[in-house]
């Protein structure tokens, strides 16, 4: 069986090899046969050239295009996919995946007008589709016009929220009992579950909240919660169910503020464990500041590779926190990232908790005992951001271009927590047509904003001192 597969092989090679070097008559569709061939066997580089030989042959090969600009796209080299699409919106106007997929990438960018322009070109051509509903209702609310987003997000999840039983879709809640079940991240459980003081100021009689069994304590510090259990477990009798991801849309409905965030905090670390922290810093007289850098990385469809995280940001940004006077830095990242540390200078210091840390007590029990005792907190968009801000710690959060949409735009705070402050990229050809550069933010700009407000602090600091 090997030695036949070897031979397979040789008299494909023999075949391509004499066509091209030979008789010099291989067409773009044999390019394409050899491209693929390469591409199939993990020999990216090779595949990628016979493709590009495919396009001298035949400049409007639709499938070289095709299989480029995914394959740029993958590899994050955005400006070159978007090229691809673009020859393709000329000579294969008729596929609505072509603007969707242009769409899509300007939407990476926050480049919403174009995402836009190119999503909405993806519906004239496939009006049936609800594909593109999501991200022109996250689009729309991004910019802060939730009627219009809402709409095409009713669009999007229509069928779905017709499923659903005892679904709430805003109605009035006095005297009833709902029932809201975590089904997305935590940094989304810990931000929307603020909803839940309009729900009890409404007159709710009960909110049951089902999160992931390691949350529940920090969960149940929440004084607008009267009982929270794990996920997946039986639903309580209740008058109304509502999953977190939709829990916004029909707040909104209810005639709830978006953004809703309140001045007072409202979950609570464990005190025994503020207490202990505080014995343990009682020491470290300088400047305490928190550390998180890495989110959470997801696999591609189309590839099943895993994907950086365009919220993430290399720890080796953070290299100048290591050379400021007086400050001491504690690092707040769990599990992704933490293998980055290994690569930075010996003299870039900061603490790291023990193996036990979050795990006695629940699922960041430590982590909101150690913030209660820091003077600052800087970190991705990750989860820690908005426990930060739900605790009332002072945090500031880096974002990438196409920032989640409860950020909205331009401003530096954000409604959802009076005491973060938001440090976002700049990239002056985000109005345009095209990129400065390929990757999806640019860390060098707010790290240098947060560099010099950070410098500006300590030096207050030791004047004061």
């Amino acid at each position: 069986m090997y030695k036949k597969n070897i031979y397979k092989k040789i008299l494909f090679f023999i075949f391509f090899f004499s066509k091209i070097l030979v008789a010099n008559i291989c067409s773009d569709k044999d390019y394409i046969y050899l491209a693929r061939y390469w591409k199939k066997n993990n020999k990216l580089p090779e595949s990628m050239d016979i493709y590009k030989k495919a396009l001298q042959v035949n400049p409007n090969n639709k499938t070289a295009h095709w299989d480029l600009a995914l394959e740029f796209f993958t590899q994050g080299s955005y400006n070159k996919a978007l090229e691809h699409f673009r020859t393709l919106e000329n000579i294969d106007s008729h596929n609505p995946y072509v603007f969707f997929n242009i769409g899509y990438i300007f939407f990476k960018f926050g480049q919403w007008d174009n995402a836009l322009h190119y999503f909405n070109k993806f519906l004239e051509l496939n009006p049936e589709s609800t594909e593109s509903y999501r991200y022109l209702g996250r689009i729309y609310v991004t910019k802060g016009e939730f009627k219009k987003g809402y709409k095409f997000y009713d669009k999007a999840y229509e069928k779905h929220d017709a499923e659903t039983p005892k679904l709430w879709c805003g109605q009035n809640l006095f005297g009833k009992t709902i029932y809201i079940w975590n089904n997305v991240g935590i940094g989304d459980v810990f931000c929307f579950t603020q909803y839940a003081r309009k729900m009890k100021e409404q007159g709710a009689k009960e909110i049951i909240l089902a999160v992931r069994k390691g949350l529940i304590p920090i969960m149940s510090s929440c004084p607008y919660v009267d009982k929270v259990i794990p996920r997946f477990t039986q639903v309580p009798p209740c008058d109304f169910v509502i999953d977190v991801n939709r829990l916004t849309r029909m707040s909104y409905k209810a005639g709830f503020k978006i953004p809703c965030g309140y001045k007072n905090p409202y979950l609570f670390a464990n005190q025994e464990l503020v207490n202990k922290y505080k014995k343990e810093f009682s020491e470290d007289k300088n400047f305490k500041i928190g550390l998180c850098w890495d989110a959470f990385s997801y696999k591609n469809k189309l590839t099943g590779k895993r994907m950086e995280n365009e919220r993430s940001i290399p720890l080796h940004h953070f290299y100048f926190l290591s050379k400021l006077k007086g400050v001491s830095l504690y690092s707040l990242q769990r599990i992704n990232g933490i293998e980055q540390l290994d690569y930075m200078p010996k003299n870039f210091k900061i603490h790291v908790f023990d193996k036990n840390f979050d795990k006695t007590m629940g699922s960041f029990s430590d982590t909101a005992a150690v913030m209660k005792n820091l003077d600052l907190v800087i970190t991705a968009d990750t989860s820690v951001a908005n426990l930060a801000g739900a605790l009332g710690v002072r945090v500031w959060v880096l974002l990438p271009f196409a920032a989640d949409w409860r950020w909205q735009l331009n401003s530096s705070y954000t409604g959802w927590y009076p005491n973060m402050k938001l440090f976002r990229p700049f990239d002056p050809s985000r109005f345009g047509t095209g990129f400065a550069q390929d990757k999806a933010t640019n860390w060098k700009y707010p790290i240098n904003q947060i560099e010099n407000e950070l410098c500006g602090i300590l030096k207050e600091k030791r004047r004061k001192s």
